[in-house]
């Protein structure tokens, strides 16, 4: 009887904790990763059957709305609408062009892709083994509403490098895209998630916009640091549940919640 009533009082408890978190009158934006769209079991694949499903909930219930959109409404200068996504991908594999980029076509929306540019074309040496998108298909998606940035040259962790390493890897990178493209490169995104203030301070010197990081952030609001977007990461085990969950933030709290109880 005991144990009832405090599982019934800890679930009370959360929800209205979650449901207290919720209430702001500020906007705010989430920004998604994803990496592959393909079969490949790998953790950093997801299939083209549950991407077309996470795209179709978020069209239907969200503004899509792009990287130049964030950062405008982070500077102040414009604001979002209440539910609003930002889409982006990671590394730049082949099955993005395949898969996702029809979609978002079709559907005029946009979308960002970060590129590793030392291995488009060829196969990246990293999970999941995936070929990645060559020139003319980063150029014919760079002419309808996608985002090109940098992921730099070879995928490399940042921290390990010296500094003028760092900024080598990072501007190589956006010079090649902007050459094969033939449009400027505003955004970034540190490989691996990892970046330190040293590397920040570079990037924002070196005429981006913005730059993203993050597996497990919270939404963009205004006057977050532009230079250190958070973003949330699309996971293969993601039920669609999870899904949902993620977009709301509320995944910590489902967690949480399942922690206490198997705990009690």
């Amino acid at each position: 009887m005991y144990l009832t009533i405090r599982l019934t009082l800890t679930v009370f408890v959360y929800i209205v904790l979650y449901l207290i978190s919720k209430l702001t009158l500020q906007p705010e934006a989430t920004i998604l990763v994803y990496h592959s769209v393909s079969d490949n079991k790998s953790p950093y694949s997801i299939s083209p059957e549950r991407f077309k499903r996470q795209f179709k909930y978020l069209f239907d219930n969200y503004s899509i709305i792009s990287l130049d959109e964030i950062v405008s409404f982070v500077k102040g200068e414009k604001n979002v609408p209440k539910k609003s996504v930002c889409i982006t991908f990671d590394d730049g594999f082949e099955s993005v062009y395949k898969v996702a980029y029809p979609l978002f076509k079709e559907n005029k929306c946009p979308f960002t892709v970060f590129l590793t540019t030392g291995f488009c074309g060829g196969i990246l040496p990293l999970p999941p083994y995936e070929k990645l998108l060559n020139w003319e298909q980063v150029k014919e998606m760079s002419e309808n509403n996608v985002t090109i940035g940098v992921h730099t040259v070879n995928h490399l962790d940042l921290t390990n490098l010296d500094i003028k390493e760092v900024e080598k890897e990072i501007l190589e990178s956006k010079k090649e895209i902007e050459r094969k493209t033939g449009k400027k490169v505003k955004y970034l995104a540190y490989p691996f998630d990892r970046w330190n203030w040293n590397i920040v301070n570079l990037v924002s010197k070196l005429d981006f916009e913005g730059a993203v990081n993050g597996v497990k952030g919270h939404p963009i609001k205004l006057g977050a640091n532009r230079f250190i977007l958070r973003r949330v990461n699309v996971e293969s085990s993601d039920s669609f549940l999870m899904f949902k969950l993620k977009l709301t933030r509320a995944d910590y709290w489902f967690e949480s919640l399942k922690n206490e109880i198997k705990r009690l």
